[in-house]
C-alpha cells in the first residue's frame, strides 16, 4: 500500500457533516486497546472516543515528545482524493493529520463491514504498521 500525501484536515476548507457517532463503538474500542496493549510489550496504547472521532494514543509518540494522537474520523473530505464514491467512508490519520488508511462501511463483499468492525480493523492495522516501522 502506498501512502498518499493528502492535505491535513486543517487545510481542508470543505464543510464537514458528521455521518457517524463514534461513541456507539466505545466498548469495542476499549476492548481493542486492551488487546493492543497485550500484543505490544514495549509501548502502551490508549484511546478516547467522542461523537466525531476516535483518538488513539501510542506511548512511543509521547516518549518522543510528539503527543498528537492518531485519529479515526469521518472521511468525507477525502472521498475524491482517495477515489471513493461512497458516503460511508472513515479514515485513519497519522499524528500529523495525514491520511494513512480508510474503510468503506457496508455489507457488500467489497466493503469493510459496519462501523464497529471498520474501526477495530483500522486500529489493528495501525498497530501492525507502527510495530513493523518502529
Amino acid at each position: 500500500m502506498s501512502w498518499e500525501r493528502v492535505k491535513p484536515l486543517s487545510e481542508n476548507r470543505r464543510i464537514r457533516i458528521m455521518a457517524h457517532d463514534f461513541r456507539t463503538v466505545a466498548d469495542a474500542v476499549k476492548k481493542t486497546v486492551k488487546e493492543m496493549d497485550k500484543r505490544d510489550n514495549n509501548w502502551k496504547w490508549k484511546a478516547t472516543i467522542t461523537k466525531k472521532e476516535v483518538r488513539i494514543f501510542w506511548s512511543y509518540l509521547e516518549f518522543r515528545g510528539s503527543t498528537p494522537p492518531f485519529i479515526i474520523t469521518d472521511g468525507s473530505p477525502e472521498k475524491e482524493e482517495c477515489n471513493s464514491e461512497d458516503n460511508d467512508f472513515i479514515v485513519l490519520r497519522n499524528e500529523h493529520g495525514y491520511y494513512m488508511n480508510g474503510a468503506i462501511l457496508g455489507d457488500e463483499s467489497w466493503q469493510d463491514g459496519d462501523l464497529e468492525k471498520a474501526v477495530v480493523n483500522l486500529m489493528e492495522w495501525l498497530q501492525r504498521r507502527v510495530n513493523h516501522t518502529y
